[in-house]
């Protein structure tokens, strides 16, 4: 019988031979024994080359059924081990997580404490410069005075970011209860905290808002609005003018905002705003940079959002996002 196979094709086949195990070089060498003594009686039942052509077909069909199955076979072996480096990986990855997390907290816990523990001395250190500065006569001790009077505003402002520290260190971890919040009291507290700033910087604020109830946490609110505010009256240019509002978003949630009066801020600045130890000004270098993260880590606790719209020479407004009580 003539052999019509090609050397390229006689090659891949001994190629494919060989990559089969020895179980299924067994089951091809029975396949193709069943084939031939099919053949054989093709021979003698089937006249002419009707008995080759089914041959070949038959041999074809089963060659192909094979391969494909082999095939099959391998992938589902390569992804079953892929599968399993894969489950070692993200075991790995959880003792990793659970690893950082544990430092996370002691690091949390670490800056609270420091800051905690810093906090005593410096506030007996700013009383006693109030005291020295109220006892001193402005007539003999002049400069005394001017002394007293800078401690005093450096000591309140090492007080301010000690207590933002505190605040930041404990909002990742600190569980609190949402319900409905009336805005009206905690943007009167916080303009309240702000009087000194105000007298400083020749700022007023204005407000003519009928506040809707939303579902947050009343101290965590206080302190955004007194981040926004602060800010605004620091860098919203001479005499700042700030304006309080809310705009009522149609899926049932409310945007408070600030708008200043300030230079405005670029686009390509205004993702940096919200990170942490951020200042885009160095106009006042009594900035800390932690006020609007706080911002964010509290918009971030309480299902809300927070951001700016602001471009150069048209102020900024500063907003927060919150669903409605």
């Amino acid at each position: 019988m003539e052999n019509s196979a090609t050397p390229t094709e006689r090659f891949a086949f001994s190629q494919l031979l060989t990559s089969f195990s020895k179980a299924w070089r067994l089951r091809l060498l029975i396949i193709l024994l069943s084939s031939f003594i099919s053949y054989l009686l093709a021979l003698v039942l089937i006249p002419g080359g009707a008995a080759r052509a089914a041959l070949i077909g038959g041999i074809t069909s089963c060659l192909v059924a094979i391969a494909v199955d082999h095939l099959v076979g391998r992938y589902r072996q390569i992804i079953r081990q892929q599968n399993q480096q894969l489950t070692r990986q993200n075991q790995e990855l959880a003792a990793l997580n659970g690893q950082l997390a544990e430092n996370n907290a002691e690091l949390r816990a670490f800056a609270y404490t420091v800051a905690h523990d810093i906090k005593t001395p410096l506030s007996a250190i700013t009383l006693n410069a109030e005291l020295l500065q109220q006892l001193a006569s402005p007539e003999l001790d002049g400069k005394l005075d001017q002394k007293a009077k800078r401690i005093v505003q450096s000591g309140y402002h090492l007080l301010n970011i000690v207590d933002e520290l505190l605040l930041l260190a404990t909002l990742s971890q600190a569980e609190v209860h949402q319900q409905p919040v009336d805005m009206t009291p905690i943007v009167v507290r916080a303009t309240g905290r702000l009087e000194t700033l105000l007298q400083e910087t020749g700022g007023t604020i204005h407000c003519q808002c009928d506040w809707p109830q939303v579902r947050a946490y009343g101290p965590w609110l206080e302190e955004v609005w007194v981040n926004y505010l602060s800010n605004g009256l620091k860098y919203g240019g001479p005499e700042p003018s700030l304006e309080l509002g809310v705009t009522l978003l149609p899926d049932d949630r409310a945007s408070f905002w600030v708008q200043d009066t300030g230079p405005g801020i670029a686009t390509h600045m205004q993702d940096r705003l919200f990170a942490e130890f951020s200042r885009l000004s160095q106009e006042r270098p009594d900035g800390h940079g932690l006020g609007l993260a706080i911002v964010q880590r509290i918009m971030t606790r309480l299902g809300g959002e927070a951001g700016v719209e602001s471009r150069p020479g048209a102020g900024s407004r500063f907003y927060f996002i919150l669903p409605l009580a």
